[in-house]
């Protein structure tokens, strides 16, 4: 037993433990973490993707060695400052505590992050406005809104779903949730992570009858084929043929169907606002659904790592204060 406390109680172990842990994480780094194992044997050698699957080193931050080194080094740590604490009550010391509340600041830090990356759960919802869903711990969402803008060329800009919280029927409280901006409640973070939108359109006949069609839906009329290839907001001048986008111009919802000769061949493509004939119908109704995807992560080891710096945060300040007492002396 002794010989297994010096063991781990060595400065050399700690130092070779650590070195092994930087140099294996930065080489992490050079291989694609996370991706199937056909990719590697695409990418790589045999011999090297059998390497790297094997030792699950694709997923190097959950691989056993990993996992192995980090156990090794976290009780070579907790030797260290048992060790030095108990060496310091023996000894009556009441001053200099700073070196081990930062050592105690890093077991807790360890202790944090392996449960971050052994117990995190992460989910989706998808919504549109009005709906809700359930999260853990007996939370509710309710989207009220949700709007994304552009920049001029069609890049994205900005997400924003304005939610509400609720638990157990009393509402907890509304919060606007953007990029990078996630919304926090307990150990769960709400990330705004996509959007989507699905469409449909309503086509009137001459004789007042309604017909609906979704998208890669369509008809046959005059001889051709139309196929609905979904909506979407634009600018656009009247006519089919006229399509230009300028600031002047308002946005309409647009109707997208490719016209075809019943043999397959393409004949062009009709951008239709609504009241606008298609063939032989109108346009009587677009509806576009906007539906926002918020990503929810469950971190239990959130709390503990706040913890562990608060912790080292005081160490390091009653150890500065120390060294400047000393140096004053």
């Amino acid at each position: 037993m002794k010989a297994l406390y010096r063991f781990f109680k060595s400065i050399k172990l700690t130092i070779v433990l650590f070195s092994i842990i930087a140099a294996l994480s930065a080489f992490s780094t050079l291989v694609p973490q996370g991706r199937e194992a056909q990719f590697y044997f695409d990418s790589y050698s045999p011999f090297i993707a059998r390497l790297i699957v094997g030792t699950n080193f694709h997923n190097f931050f959950r691989s056993i060695l990993f996992l192995l080194l980090t156990g090794l080094f976290f009780i070579n740590m907790a030797v260290c400052t048992v060790g030095r604490v108990v060496r310091r009550a023996r000894s009556g010391l009441r001053k200099g505590f700073g070196p081990d509340l930062i050592h105690i600041g890093i077991l807790l830090l360890m202790i944090g992050g392996i449960v971050s990356l052994l117990g995190k759960r992460e989910g989706y919802v998808f919504l549109t406005n009005g709906e809700y869903a359930k999260l853990p711990d007996g939370y509710e969402i309710l989207l009220n809104t949700f709007t994304h803008t552009t920049y001029p060329d069609g890049r994205p800009k900005d997400y924003v779903s304005s939610v509400e919280i609720s638990k157990d029927g009393q509402k907890l409280k509304e919060h606007d949730i953007r990029v990078n901006k996630p919304l926090k409640i307990g150990d769960m973070k709400i990330f705004q992570d996509s959007y989507s939108s699905t469409s449909s359109v309503i086509l009137r006949d001459n004789m007042e009858e309604s017909y609906v069609l979704h998208p890669d839906e369509g008809f046959r009329a005059g001889g051709a084929v139309y196929l609905y290839l979904g909506a979407e907001n634009r600018q656009v001048t009247r006519g089919n043929e006229e399509l230009e986008e300028k600031d002047s111009n308002p946005l309409f919802p647009v109707a997208i169907f490719e016209e075809f000769e019943e043999d397959g061949n393409f004949i062009q493509t009709h951008y239709t606002k609504i009241d606008e004939r298609i063939s032989d119908y109108f346009i009587n109704d677009i509806i576009i659904t906007e539906k926002t995807g918020l990503r929810v992560v469950k971190d239990r080891g959130f709390i503990p790592v706040v913890i562990a710096f608060i912790i080292f945060g005081i160490g390091l300040g009653l150890t500065f204060i120390q060294k400047i007492g000393e140096k004053d002396i």
